[in-house]
């Protein structure tokens, strides 16, 4: 969901929500990026300046860092990337709670 204001994106963040568990350092960073697209509207899934640098083919899509993880991804779009956006692909945004992610030892 994209919020129209930084207000709305805070509420949203504070009500429960067993399925996405945030440190609080992820929240802080879910709470700046929505509040950037709200402002300057959606990335694109380019490599410039307003590009998310997206990539279909991702090579740590084992380790649960892919798209279908992260907190922005719902049905094949993106929270704040523009375009249809694959499960198991990768941008420099994810945000992924740890309890997703494959980490070993």
């Amino acid at each position: 969901m994209i919020y129209s204001n930084i207000q709305e994106a805070q509420a949203a963040m504070s009500q429960p929500n067993d399925t996405v568990e945030l440190q609080p350092v992820q929240q802080a960073q879910y709470q700046a990026y929505e509040a950037i697209v709200a402002e300057y509207g959606l990335y694109d899934q380019g490599i410039g300046a307003y590009g998310a640098h997206y990539a279909a083919q991702n090579p740590f899509a084992a380790e649960g860092i892919k798209c279908a993880n992260c907190v922005f991804y719902e049905a094949a779009a993106c929270e704040i990337v523009a375009g249809v956006i694959a499960p198991g692909a990768i941008c420099k945004f994810w945000i992924i709670p740890e309890s997703k992610l494959k980490i070993e030892d």
